[in-house]
């Protein structure tokens, strides 16, 4: 498949876009990040992006779809570990390790753009608010997954679901989509997997909280017409997003 450039292709614009939700980025760099060679490639639903104990070459950003991160225990037991919304970097981590620990699988059907890893190495070599960005979405995938950790540890059933939404119809609507009916794309399964429950349990915190019309159900989506109604219900704080964190600036002041 070949590399395309920004005259072809605007894929990255998607990249530019999530990193400076928490960190600053100057025209200049914006720029050099849409200019990254890089591969588009379409991946099937269920398709395997990355499996445990690959090595890696490239890191890829969803472009559009959803994709998963997830380990499987040797009863044969799934755990979803995070889940990536159109913009993430999906898999930067493997930029200082690699060898993948875990499993990247599409969600959905998906779009993908590939950077090679040495340019974006030398990417961030070349500039310090680049490499301070790539950092800093790192540091907030650590974050979530911290936040999950004691979602699926310490809280209950339905806190645990409602959280969930929350957490998902905040990345999405980051991402430019409408916050007040965001179709989550999450079946029962996955969500089961995303929280620890089993799907009996999930689908009856589902039905419950339809009937509370604190969500919407069509077609195996869920849709949340007032997520900001759910808040109280899951404990909801968005602090561990830091989207709204001070960025750190590396522009040099001009004389």
């Amino acid at each position: 498949m070949s590399l395309r450039t920004p005259a072809e292709d605007p894929s990255l614009d998607k990249l530019v876009k999530r990193l400076r939700l928490h960190s600053a980025l100057s025209e200049r760099d914006a720029h050099a990040i849409r200019e990254l060679p890089h591969r588009v490639m379409e991946q099937r639903v269920n398709s395997y992006l990355v499996r445990e104990g690959d090595r890696t070459t490239e890191c890829a950003v969803l472009i559009s779809g959803f994709v998963h991160r997830f380990r499987v225990t040797a009863e044969g037991q799934r755990q979803i570990l995070s889940l990536y919304v159109p913009g993430d970097p999906i898999d930067f981590d493997h930029l200082y390790f690699p060898v993948a620990d875990d499993s990247l699988q599409a969600a959905r059907h998906s779009t993908l753009a590939y950077i090679d890893q040495e340019h974006l190495r030398e990417l961030m070599d070349d500039s310090p608010a680049i490499s301070t960005a790539v950092t800093r979405a790192l540091l907030v995938d650590s974050s979530i997954f911290r936040e999950w950790t004691v979602n699926v540890g310490r809280r209950d059933a339905q806190t645990r679901i409602a959280h969930l939404l929350c957490e998902l119809s905040l990345r999405l609507q980051a991402q430019g989509l409408d916050f007040n009916e965001v179709a989550l794309p999450l079946t029962q399964a996955e969500m089961a997997d995303a929280t620890g429950l089993s799907t009996v349990h999930v689908n009856r915190i589902l039905k419950s909280l339809k009937a509370k019309k604190y969500i919407q159900r069509e077609g195996g989506l869920v849709m949340l017409p007032d997520p900001s109604a759910l808040r109280p219900i899951a404990g909801f704080d968005d602090r561990y997003l830091h989207f709204n964190s001070d960025p750190v600036n590396h522009e040099r002041p001009k004389n």
